[in-house]
């Protein structure tokens, strides 16, 4: 909660509707959607840095990294939001959104910016409390 600066509204209305966007694909198991929604940055570690690897070279790309690992990278498959975002604090092309979830629990779901524009740099949303 004290990473960085609050982001200005716009920039959290903006990261709001990626995540809810996000949210609904990765609900839905639709992994190529929920992957457009991912930083280069974060599907290339997921890609390369991981999938790649333990797949012996048979998955390349991030739909296919999602399938593979499924609940391993994705969590439950359920969208956890209720509203928009509470917060977003932001340093140096890094943030982290935070949320009140409807399940009565605090969520965080770490972004980048890129080409001016947050997107997800997770698989899963964090639960606060663990």
């Amino acid at each position: 909660q004290t990473y960085g600066r609050e982001a200005t509204k716009a920039e959290r209305e903006q990261a709001s509707r990626v995540i809810e966007a996000w949210m609904r694909a990765r609900a839905a198991k639709d992994f190529e959607k929920d992957c457009s929604y991912m930083s280069r940055a974060y599907r290339h570690n997921l890609v390369q840095e991981d999938a790649f690897h333990v797949s012996n070279g048979r998955v390349t790309n991030c739909p296919e990294a999602l399938a593979y690992f499924g609940p391993e990278a994705s969590g439950d498959f359920v969208n956890t939001m209720k509203e928009p975002i509470a917060s977003l604090r932001v340093a140096e092309g890094h943030g982290f959104a935070q949320y009140h979830g409807n399940d009565g629990r605090d969520w965080v779901v770490p972004v980048d910016r890129e080409d001016g524009r947050w997107k997800v740099a997770t698989a899963a949303p964090i639960d606060r409390m663990k």
